[in-house]
């Protein structure tokens, strides 16, 4: 039979023990929220990036830069550079960034 004057010390312990169980559940539940928080931000992203990459003026300016045509840099330059053909210029800029982009997502493992 326990005596009176360990009941302090077994109820500190039953009390411990307790708050260790519910820390540990708080902790996980916590841990799975910001996983879907992480997965819904992700989705999120891919869905903005392949919004832009579907648009209208995305492949517009992709279809462009296709039909380009030049043999070197220099002849490259005198036809789509910024001072002779600044909307080309422009439509290079914009895909070139558009996939830049995606090129540090990639390094950053995103």
């Amino acid at each position: 039979m326990i005596q009176i004057e360990y009941l302090p010390i077994v109820l500190t312990g039953l009390g411990l023990t307790a708050s260790i169980i519910y820390y540990a559940i708080v902790l996980r539940n916590a841990n799975k929220t910001q996983q879907l928080q992480l997965e819904t931000r992700q989705a999120q992203l891919f869905m903005t990036l392949y919004e832009t990459y579907r648009s209208q003026e995305f492949r517009m300016q992709w279809t462009s830069i296709l039909k380009q045509e030049y043999t070197d840099f220099e002849d490259f330059w005198n036809k789509y550079g910024l001072s002779n053909n600044p909307e080309a210029w422009a439509n290079w800029q914009s895909v070139a960034s558009f996939f830049h982009g995606i090129g540090i997502l990639v390094k950053r493992d995103y």
